[in-house]
């Protein structure tokens, strides 16, 4: 790569999340690149909704999930996966300086400056965010909502397990974002990680508080938003994802959110890659957000508890890989035992059978049963 431009644009790359496409998170890039950002968001093949070709064929999402669908091989396949993607952030980097060393006609010759560079993403893109800022040594790193779990492999507590389910938990990382992040860091999180829907996502909150307490220069900001309020789709198809229980703003709250992401992440990077502002930077408190404390972390990363529903769909889960009958589902965060099947279940990707989704709101109900007896016997101690 060629040295320092010193009159050079730093670079943005930005990784989309799963079954989504690279335009995204359009209006977030737009306005960096309005502040002198270079902006480059690729669609990952096979990770995409679908991918268009120069001579017109297309790559669609890959449904399907390699053998063994068990906990670990999943793991196997989506930690691969993720070093894939950051792969292609690495390419997107490779071709940038090239246009900036050789293409003498083109509008980014001698205008890239290769040591300023920040790593972003949502979701999936988030983690492999975090796996390309330790690759190439990026400048920064901006996670929005990331999906934790695909990053390797780490220590389990899940403790409220049965025997039999060890092996299957002990391939559960809760910890293994635990890996300093390498360059100062921004992690936006939901209050739950896609509504704690099932065993990969109830871990995510934690894992990435461990995260920001392991990394020397990381924030965490705890937004009180859904999964995709994130991403231009909230106000581009808000009906269809808030019918799927994954937005949580009002619809007159989407774009102010959208204006608070969009100053919070240029006055990041307006200070760890451009250095306008000083070291002495801190996230601001916003209605949108909570700033989250290195005490606040420690206490998030050393909690044990998991509620009712969790435990519930995480059983469920570890059941279905164990017989290789993966299915992804989804639930309502305000779900109650009482609510109609058809009310109460709502389809994240793809519609499944009856009869595993009876057998989840069962195992919810006896769980809360459970604990509802057990504090009656406590009251009457």
């Amino acid at each position: 790569m060629p040295s320092h431009l010193p009159h050079g644009f730093p670079v943005v790359l930005f990784s989309h999340g799963n079954v989504s496409t690279r335009v995204q998170n359009t209006s977030l890039l737009e306005d960096l690149a309005s502040h002198g950002y270079i902006c480059v968001s690729p669609d990952h093949p096979h990770d995409a909704a679908v991918v268009a070709y120069p001579d017109g064929t297309q790559t669609e999402f890959e449904w399907d999930l390699p053998e063994p669908l068990d906990a670990a091989g999943v793991l196997a396949f989506r930690t691969a996966q993720v070093e894939l993607r950051a792969g292609d952030l690495a390419f997107c980097l490779q071709q940038l300086a090239h246009m900036g060393a050789h293409d003498t006609t083109g509008p980014l010759y001698r205008r890239v400056d290769l040591l300023r560079v920040c790593v972003m993403g949502h979701s999936f893109g988030g983690a492999t965010a975090a796996v390309a800022a330790r690759q190439m040594h990026a400048t920064a790193a901006v996670l929005l909502d990331a999906w934790q779990w695909p990053l390797g492999k780490g220590s389990s507590h899940l403790a409220d397990l049965d025997d039999e389910d060890d092996a299957v938990a002990t391939a559960m990382p809760t910890h293994c974002a635990s890996v300093p992040l390498p360059c100062p860091s921004l992690l936006f999180e939901s209050d739950a990680f896609l509504g704690d829907r099932d065993a990969f996502c109830a871990f995510n909150g934690r894992m990435s508080s461990a995260q920001a307490l392991a990394s020397p220069t990381c924030w965490k900001v705890v937004a009180h938003v859904g999964h995709y309020e994130y991403a231009d789709m909230s106000l581009t198809a808000p009906h269809f994802l808030r019918a799927s229980g994954l937005l949580a703003l009002r619809a007159e709250q989407l774009r102010p959110f959208h204006a608070y992401q969009s100053r919070l992440v240029r006055s990041f990077l307006d200070t760890h890659v451009l250095g306008a502002h000083g070291p002495a930077w801190t996230p601001p408190e916003s209605r949108f957000a909570t700033v989250c404390t290195p005490a606040m972390l420690a206490a998030d990363v050393a909690g044990q508890g998991y509620t009712p529903r969790q435990r519930a769909a995480m059983k469920l889960l570890y059941l279905q890989l164990r017989r290789g009958d993966y299915e992804i589902w989804g639930v309502r965060r305000d779900l109650e035992p009482g609510h109609e099947l058809p009310a109460a279940i709502v389809p994240v990707i793809h519609t499944h059978g009856y009869r595993s989704l009876r057998r989840l709101m069962m195992q919810i109900a006896k769980e809360e049963e459970a604990a509802a007896e057990a504090r009656g016997n406590g009251h009457k101690r």
